[in-house]
């Protein structure tokens, strides 16, 4: 994570009690990633440097920081992101980001896992971040797409393979600016969206609310499949993205059947109305609706069914 990940996690602060906040952590962050033995004959170290650090090398440094005489603050700034720092560690939501127990430099390892470098016949990894806190799920998908960016740029004298990010949901993570909450994850996937393609990383954006997209990152996608769409004002936003040629398939597109659409744009060489093939059962997403008609004349099994989801609620694991 960089700075500014830390500051949307750990700060809880508004206003100019933030930027106060933020100048401490900063110093406080780099104090701490000083520390390690890979900062050392690097040169310069700045605070988004991607050295790991100790989470118990960060409270006490904080820690110590409050202590000072010359600090020229209150302790309060300090105790606030100390209490929050601390909150994280025992919360077990957040266990797979900040787990409290030592760790080494896994930085290689996990760009190799999370891109498939090797592939080995695996080359599609699926980040599943619908059992992540609300509050920081922004904040995952930043760093995923943080790391699949700079990662291009600093493997730009490579013979990489390219990159494609897909956003289910896109909607959440690059809202229009009427529902922006200023979070980084739309700034840094809008910079895929823009420049991506000079470092062959590209993005994906689905969405059922097209209209809710931030009109900059919609309009830099080359290639359109647009679904069904009823919504007047989604079909609008849909018909401003399209080439001129193929704004003429618009009037289908709140008629089109399950599994059709309509492509164009540059991955195909005229505007095409396109039926997918249908998938073997067992090849299917579960994304099925369930049938409710059905579902709502069958009884018997609610009272084991309702123990087991109780359990896996509470143990927040699937």
């Amino acid at each position: 994570m960089n700075f500014e990940e830390h500051c949307e996690v750990l700060l809880t602060s508004r206003g100019e009690q933030r930027q106060q906040d933020a100048d401490i952590l900063a110093r406080c962050l780099l104090q701490a990633r000083m520390k390690n033995r890979l900062a050392d004959g690097m040169g310069k170290i700045t605070v988004d440097s991607p050295i790991p650090y100790l989470l118990s090398d960060l409270a006490t440094i904080i820690q110590n920081e409050a202590g000072k005489l010359d600090k020229g603050t209150n302790s309060i700034p300090y105790m606030r992101i100390k209490t929050k720092l601390d909150e994280i560690k025992i919360d077990p939501r957040y266990q797979f980001m900040f787990s409290g127990v030592l760790v080494g430099d896994t930085m290689a390892d996990f760009i190799s896992k999370i891109f498939r470098l090797p592939a080995t016949s695996k080359p599609i990894s699926i980040v599943d971040v619908s059992g992540v806190p609300s509050e920081i799920t922004s904040t995952v998908v930043a760093v995923l797409g943080r790391l699949i960016f700079d990662f291009a740029i600093w493997a730009r004298e490579e013979d990489t393979r390219p990159v494609l990010l897909v956003c289910e949901e896109a909607h959440r993570y690059v809202p229009n600016e009427r529902n922006a909450d200023g979070s980084s994850v739309g700034r840094v996937l809008s910079r895929i969206a823009k420049e991506g393609r000079k470092y062959g990383v590209s993005l994906g954006l689905i969405t059922q609310r097209p209209s809710d997209l931030a009109e900059g990152v919609l309009s830099q996608c080359g290639t359109i499949i647009a679904m069904r769409l009823n919504n007047d004002r989604d079909q609008a936003f849909v018909k401003a993205a399209m080439p001129e040629g193929a704004r003429g398939f618009l009037d289908s597109i709140p008629a089109l059947r399950n599994r059709e659409c309509i492509i164009c744009g540059e991955g195909v060489s005229v505007p095409v109305r396109v039926s997918f093939d249908e998938l073997e059962e067992m090849r299917r997403p579960a994304s099925a609706d369930p049938s409710i008609s059905e579902l709502w004349r069958q009884s018997g099994g609610e009272e084991e069914m309702v123990q087991r989801t109780v359990m896996r609620w509470r143990a927040q694991g699937r």
